[in-house]
C-alpha cells in the first residue's frame, strides 16, 4: 500500500460513516472506511506528522466483554469511544503507548464540563458529578497511553462504564514491553 499525504494527512478519516450494532444498541459512528482500517489500523502506526519520526509498528491489545454486563448506552460508548481513539492516534492528534502515562488534572476536566454544559460558568465553579451525574469526563485516547486532557480528546461517558473499561485497558497492556505503541483495541463483544 502506498501511504499518501491524504492518508497520512488525515483526511482519508472524515466524513464515512457506518452503523455499529450489538444486541440492541446501534449508533451511527464516524470509522475509517474500511480499507485503509484494515490495511493501515491494523499493520502501523504513523507520526509522519511530527517532525523525526517514522513509520512504527505497534499493537492492538484484544478486550473480550458480555454484552449482556452493559446497557445500550454503555455498549454504543465503547464502541464509538475506541473508533474515535483509534483515529485520533491514526491520524497523529495523539500518541499511545505503553508507560507514557498523563497525570489526571481535575481542572482540565472542569474546564471541559464548563465548555461542554456550563459555559459561563467559571471553571473553578463547576462540579462535575453536578452537572452530569452518573457521567466521568473521558479521554478517547487513555490518560495512560499518554492520551492528553484536551478538549478534542474528551467526552461525556458513562462513569461505570467508564471506570471498568480503564481497568481492562491496563490489564490487556499490563505484561508489554514500555513504549510499545498502542494502535487502539480491538474489542470484541460476546
Amino acid at each position: 500500500m502506498e501511504f499518501g499525504a491524504g492518508i497520512l494527512g488525515g483526511r482519508a478519516f472524515g466524513g464515512v460513516s457506518e452503523t455499529t450494532e450489538v444486541g440492541a444498541a446501534t449508533e451511527s459512528v464516524g470509522k475509517v472506511d474500511a480499507s485503509v482500517k484494515g490495511s493501515l489500523a491494523n499493520k502501523f502506526k504513523t507520526d509522519a506528522l511530527r517532525p523525526g519520526t517514522a513509520l512504527q509498528v505497534g499493537i492492538k491489545p484484544t478486550i473480550n466483554l458480555n454484552a449482556a454486563d452493559f446497557s445500550p448506552e454503555e455498549i454504543a460508548w465503547i464502541n464509538h469511544k475506541y473508533s474515535i481513539a483509534e483515529l485520533r492516534i491514526l491520524g497523529g492528534a495523539e500518541t499511545s503507548e505503553v508507560g507514557a502515562g498523563v497525570d489526571y488534572q481535575y481542572r482540565l476536566s472542569q474546564k471541559f464540563a464548563r465548555d461542554t454544559l456550563a459555559p459561563g460558568q467559571p471553571i473553578s465553579s463547576v462540579k462535575i458529578g453536578n452537572v452530569a451525574p452518573g457521567k466521568n469526563v473521558d479521554e478517547f485516547v487513555s490518560r495512560q497511553f499518554g492520551g492528553r486532557q484536551v478538549f478534542e480528546n474528551q467526552n461525556w461517558a458513562p462513569a461505570r462504564a467508564n471506570q471498568l473499561m480503564g481497568t481492562l485497558e491496563y490489564n490487556a497492556t499490563k505484561d508489554l514491553p514500555v513504549g510499545t505503541p498502542i494502535w487502539g483495541f480491538n474489542i470484541v463483544w460476546h
